[in-house]
C-alpha cells in the first residue's frame, strides 16, 4: 500500500471515530426537560420598545391562589411581572423545592407571553415538571400549561423537549417531542402519554 493511500485510510478512520463519539445536540430552538433553577430567578426582554421583566422569588410559606392550597415549607413561589418598571401582574403558587424558570415569548402581532416552569411532588421518581403559560395583555392571565417531565414508574420518566414558534396570524405554537421514555411502555399508553404533539396557544383578544 502506498504512503498516500495509507494516509487516506487513516484520515477516513479518524473521522469515523470522531463522529461516532460525538453527542447529538438538540435541534436549534429546542429546550430540554431539565428546567429546574434555584430561586430567585430574573429574566428580561425588550419588546415593542418596552422592557419586560419577570422575577421568581421563593417564599418560606404561603397559600397558593386560586386553589387556596397551603404550600409546604420552602415550596412557595411569588411571580412578579413588570413593564418598564410598572407592575403588570403577580401570581402566588407552589413549586417543589422552591424552584422555577421563566422566559418571555412574543407572537407575530407583538403580544408578549410568559412561560414559567414549576414542579409538583417531592422525592425520587415523584417530582413532575410543568410549563405554565401566561398572557400579559389585555390582562395578566394564566392561559394553559403542559407537561415537561412526568414520573411514571421506577423504570423512568416521560420527559419532553419543546420549542416555540409564532405563526403569522398571532398566538404561539408549542411543539413537543419525547426526550426520555420508560422501558415499560405499557404504563405510558395507559396514561395517554404521547411521543410528540403540538399545543396551539390562540392569539390574545
Amino acid at each position: 500500500m502506498s504512503v498516500c493511500l495509507r494516509l487516506f485510510f487513516l484520515i477516513v478512520l479518524s473521522g469515523l471515530v470522531a463522529s461516532g463519539g460525538s453527542r447529538a445536540e438538540p435541534a436549534a430552538g429546542w429546550h430540554g426537560p431539565d428546567l429546574r433553577k434555584e430561586l430567585p430567578f430574573v429574566t428580561e426582554m425588550v419588546a415593542g420598545g418596552n422592557v419586560l421583566k419577570a422575577e421568581l422569588v421563593a417564599e418560606p410559606w404561603h397559600t397558593e391562589a386560586p386553589r387556596q392550597r397551603q404550600c409546604m415549607g420552602g415550596d412557595g413561589v411569588t411571580l412578579t411581572v413588570s413593564r418598564d418598571g410598572a407592575p403588570v401582574g403577580t401570581d402566588a403558587y407552589c413549586s417543589a423545592y422552591g424552584s422555577g424558570w421563566a422566559e418571555f415569548q412574543i407572537d407575530a402581532r407583538g403580544t408578549p407571553y410568559l412561560f414559567v416552569a414549576y414542579q409538583e411532588g417531592r422525592g425520587t421518581r415523584a417530582t413532575a415538571t410543568y410549563m405554565r403559560v401566561y398572557t400579559l395583555q389585555p390582562a395578566f392571565t394564566r392561559l394553559t400549561q403542559f407537561d415537561i417531565r412526568v414520573p411514571m414508574t421506577e423504570l423512568g420518566d416521560v420527559a419532553y423537549e419543546y420549542r416555540v414558534s409564532a405563526p403569522p396570524e398571532g398566538g404561539l405554537i408549542v411543539d413537543r417531542k419525547a426526550a426520555e421514555w420508560p422501558e415499560d411502555e405499557i404504563c405510558c399508553d395507559e396514561e395517554g402519554m404521547v411521543r410528540s404533539d403540538q399545543i396551539v396557544i390562540p392569539p390574545a383578544r
